[in-house]
């Protein structure tokens, strides 16, 4: 009894747990603009290997701060030499007899030294020059990352939004479709609506639950898109987005209308430029001559006794300048450069061209909407007027549901407008570089 009575509370602990964590998802806060944004930031991989290169990229600027400082060091050494003449010399002997050869004179010493760099040549500037535009490649490649996140959030709001509105007016008309179905019904019980009637009304109330259920199925993939989006493992929390009217939109339009392009592409490849800039000066440093001049005391002498010693050096060096390595490698670096300017260049005509398309298209779209606006009014009016007549008896049943799928349709084609004009306006927003759609998306108060 009991091992039944277990078993059968197991079958039911798995909906109930499924049911649990479910609520707990749902139990989220909604997310609203920023929050979406900050949560994409954190589950992009890109984000995160964009914020690594950052942060490597500001070390080694830091080890190149230090670059062309003096130096201090430690040495130790222990050297030996063979003294063939020792004997002969009459000098005393401190190393070890190797009987004809000579003797191996051993000395040690332990110096603790400074290295000044007097002229590189420019290096350890140009070094730090490359470090500097390495950290601003960086910033401005994150920054170009988070261009393309913030615009693909705020196409995802924007299908939230016209998908919001299209599941609205499908449901009006199932509600409608509904009660015109339930009437003509209990006419046609009372004997005062034909079969006829009947049929038309039970197909256009399944025609508005498909289309409501379409409606519902978009918004849905949405919400697989959203997941995807934050790398969420259940259902996502809901959206908080703010209903905006299309002269709002229209508003929005005019004010990007006024702005000149900002290319983050651009500004990462200006910083490209500059650390090739720099690596050819520090080409040249590399073939200029180096003075250094090192300084050091401590003990030093044959194996014992050891006695106080002290250095000074002044250290010289010419490398052979012009050799074919460097020649090959400047003119790799002058051909990155080039190929950098004509990248700069084919970037800002593309995005010259995206902003005029979109402009064009955000014109062809605004003259659709005021025309189908106002189709719309002369549909709501035809709607109503045959509506009288039927109820009159002097309009058919497949009259007046005729009216109403071609005002339903317009409706649609007129949210499905405003969705066109509301990407189109974001396309005129990614193509002059324009991120700031936090007060438009986001919900004031």
């Amino acid at each position: 009894m009991d091992t039944l009575l277990w078993s059968k509370l197991a079958k039911c602990s798995i909906p109930l747990f499924a049911f649990f964590c479910a609520f707990l998802a749902r139990a989220e806060p909604p997310l609203r603009y920023s929050s979406l944004i900050e949560k994409a930031r954190q589950a992009s991989t890109k984000h995160t290997a964009a914020q690594t290169r950052l942060e490597t990229a500001e070390a080694l600027a830091e080890s190149a701060e230090r670059s062309g400082l003096p130096t201090a060091q430690l040495t130790s050494t222990l050297s030996g030499r063979l003294e063939r003449e020792k004997a002969r010399s009459g000098t005393a002997s401190n190393g070890i007899g190797l009987g004809s050869a000579g003797e191996v004179g051993l000395e040690q010493s332990h110096l603790i030294g400074m290295q000044i760099p007097i002229f590189d040549g420019g290096k350890a500037a140009a070094q730090q020059e490359k470090s500097a535009a390495g950290v601003g490649q960086s910033k401005d490649a994150l920054v170009e990352l988070d261009h393309d996140l913030i615009h693909t959030v705020a196409r995802l709001c924007a299908r939230y939004l016209a998908a919001d509105s299209f599941i609205a007016v499908a449901e009006l008309q199932e509600q409608a479709a509904a009660a015109k179905f339930t009437e003509i019904r209990a006419a046609y019980r009372r004997g005062e609506r034909s079969e006829l009637d009947l049929t038309r009304a039970e197909f256009e109330r399944a025609r508005a639950m498909i289309a409501r259920d379409r409606a519902r199925g978009e918004r849905q993939l949405l919400d697989r898109d959203l997941a995807a989006l934050i790398n969420s493992p259940s259902a996502p929390p809901p959206l908080q987005l703010p209903r905006r009217r299309p002269e709002d939109w229209l508003a929005f339009a005019a004010r990007l209308g006024s702005l000149e392009i900002i290319s983050p592409a651009s500004a990462r490849r200006t910083q490209e430029r500059q650390a090739i800039q720099a690596d050819l000066r520090l080409l040249e440093a590399s073939d200029a001559p180096q003075l250094n001049a090192l300084a050091g005391a401590g003990l030093g002498g044959l194996l014992m006794p050891l006695h106080p010693i002290a250095t000074a050096q002044i250290q010289f060096v010419w490398p052979l300048p012009w050799n074919r390595s460097s020649i090959s490698e400047k003119e790799r670096l002058l051909l990155g450069i080039r190929a950098i300017d004509e990248a700069a260049a084919d970037d800002d005509r593309s995005r010259q061209q995206e902003r005029t398309h979109a402009a064009k298209a955000l014109e062809l779209l605004r003259a659709e909407q005021s025309a189908l606006s106002n189709q719309l009014e002369v549909l709501q009016r035809y709607r109503i007027l045959m509506k009288r007549r039927y109820d009159a008896g002097r309009a058919s049943a497949l009259e007046l549901g005729e009216s109403e799928d071609q005002e339903l349709s317009t409706r649609l084609e007129l949210e499905r407008t405003q969705s066109q004009i509301t990407e189109r306006i974001l396309d005129y927003a990614a193509a002059i570089g324009f991120t700031d759609c936090a007060p438009f998306f986001e919900v004031q108060g």
